[in-house]
């Protein structure tokens, strides 16, 4: 699982008693350690929370900031240690890794700015997806003849006006992708 620095990383776990394997709480709240990558010490920021009204439910919210040591770039392996019915057991209940960028991570990305990114030159998506509609989609006038125009979806406006030569080979274009 691939986190961002500043998240908080929630992790679920179950307590299940030694002597019979049935849920259990346990006798006390288990506590956690978090490791980086290949190091021997553990990092502070993690805090194990019994769920509410649910035996043996248990959640460890693991808060991945500089201050709490994590750093971008590196992995960690969350694992928690829980006393029941006398016994202590231990085990990894999660693995995470900081990284800078993150697909899924689209709150920073609008359509606006998608629209607004250059496809070539100084001409931007919204330009280009006007002119490409236009060109597919809409009227057309001057088959035929030296100018032929490709109209907008209102019909208001020319968006792509061609000169042609005698064999319909484009010589000269002018571009409204506004």
């Amino acid at each position: 699982m691939y986190r961002k620095l500043e998240d908080t990383v929630i992790l679920d776990f179950t307590v299940h008693l030694p002597t019979t394997g049935g849920i259990s709480d346990a006798d006390s709240l288990p506590t956690v350690e978090i490791w980086e990558d290949e190091t021997d010490s553990t990092l502070s920021g993690g805090t194990v929370t019994k769920r509410v009204g649910k035996t043996g439910n248990y959640r460890v919210a693991v808060l991945a900031t500089t201050g709490n040591g994590f750093e971008v770039g590196k992995s960690y392996n969350v694992v928690v240690t829980v006393v029941a019915g006398g016994v202590t057991a231990k085990g990894v209940i999660g693995s995470f890794s900081i990284d800078g960028k993150r697909l899924n991570d689209l709150n920073d990305i609008s359509v606006s700015n998608i629209l607004a990114g250059m496809v070539e030159g100084t001409k931007t998506l919204q330009h280009v997806l006007r002119l490409m509609f236009s060109a597919l989609a809409q009227k057309s006038s001057g088959g035929g003849t030296a100018t032929i125009k490709f109209r907008d979806d209102a019909d208001g406006k020319d968006r792509i006006t061609a000169t042609v030569d005698a064999s319909g080979n484009r010589t000269a274009v002018t571009l409204d992708g506004s």
